[in-house]
């Protein structure tokens, strides 16, 4: 589930998202059917939830494929009651075959016209399919993604992770919406149109960043667009080893580059050369703050500080009371003006060395 990186200076251009109020949707969702397609790998505390969350939907699914991808924790066990349950079809392996793998071997019995991939570790919001479906404003749409939030703010790096979704959806997502090249559709929770997915090979496999690829590769000919009215709720990383794990993952997309650059829409080539600016001048930031302190011109450290940290926390606070999160996210401010340092090493570290596996 890659993001943008989540560390820019104080004047960046992401700042101009926030003069972005909607996107473009239709006032009603078209009446078809979706299927729901949750892969399933060693999910046993969160599994059962996902189901519920999609079962509440307001708009019904025609079917959910559940696909047990060899799981061993025990959750082959929990799944067991669903195997004769109506609306749901099961499809256990006996070994591991990864993400990719499990959902491109369920979309052959996908029959609706659009299919909604869900994590077996996110849960729906009730109004989340009917929302997502409000996306499809045009036939040229053939992806749509929503708003991601934490599902648990109980440790820093969950606290951090919230302020770093709620400022990076309401300033980046919206620009990028705009002019058309939005950087990827979340793989925790995404609606597609089916046929589109099927002619273009389904999940990509060769890659650490799946959701990405598979972003760029619908922005050659056509479109995607993301709606904040359709939420979702993901398992985010407990400790901070495995947050470091994550994010080193989620910034490998290099290699997505020659594959794809020279025939994305040039919306999105200038989304990814938005990324690489405002990184490269989050250096500079960092340089100018130096010299600053060097200097001991303490007046200035102070101001761009403080310009810094109004901006993350008034846009951060107005987001948070939209989903009365607001003390977790006030929690997090803190922390986020830490863990964004690590954030930018980690960037230029995949940058010139990207991971290779998971």
């Amino acid at each position: 589930m890659p993001y943008e990186p989540t560390f820019p200076t104080p004047f960046g251009l992401a700042l101009l998202g926030i003069f972005i109020r909607s996107t473009k949707l239709l006032s009603a969702a078209p009446e078809l059917e979706y299927t729901v397609i949750v892969p399933v790998y060693n999910k046993r505390d969160t599994v059962e939830s996902t189901i519920r969350s999609i079962q509440r939907q307001t708009r019904k699914p025609h079917e959910i494929i559940i696909v047990n991808d060899g799981s061993t924790d025990g959750t082959t066990e929990i799944l067991q009651k669903y195997t004769e349950k109506r609306g749901i079809r099961y499809i256990r392996f006996p070994e591991n075959h990864g993400k990719a793998y499990a959902i491109n071997y369920a979309l052959a019995y996908v029959k609706t016209p659009f299919v909604l991939i869900v994590d077996a570790d996110t849960y729906l919001a009730q109004g989340f399919a009917h929302n997502a479906m409000r996306g499809f404003y045009s036939k040229d749409v053939v992806g749509v993604c929503g708003k991601i939030l934490p599902s648990k703010t109980f440790t820093t790096t969950q606290k951090t992770r919230l302020v770093e979704y709620l400022y990076g959806q309401r300033t980046y997502k919206p620009l990028q919406t705009k002019y058309k090249g939005l950087w990827v559709l979340t793989g925790c929770a995404t609606m597609w149109r089916t046929w589109w997915l099927l002619k273009n090979g389904g999940i990509p496999k060769d890659t650490l960043v799946e959701d990405l690829e598979l972003t760029w590769k619908a922005q050659k000919k056509h479109l995607v667009n993301y709606n904040p009215d359709a939420i979702c709720f993901t398992e985010d990383p407990e400790t901070f080893k495995a947050y470091l794990q994550q994010i080193e993952r989620w910034f490998s997309w290099r290699p997505a580059m020659p594959k794809h650059f020279k025939e994305i829409r040039k919306g999105l080539k200038f989304t990814i050369l938005w990324v690489l600016g405002e990184s490269l001048s989050f250096l500079i930031y960092l340089a100018i703050m130096i010299y600053l302190l060097t200097t001991f011109q303490w007046l200035f450290v102070i101001l761009m500080l403080l310009i810094d940290t109004l901006i993350l926390t008034i846009i951060t606070y107005i987001e948070a009371r939209k989903i009365f999160m607001v003390k977790q996210a006030m929690a997090g401010i803190p922390r986020y003006f830490f863990i964004r340092y690590v954030n930018a090493s980690l960037f230029f570290k995949a940058l010139i060395k990207p991971k290779n596996k998971w």
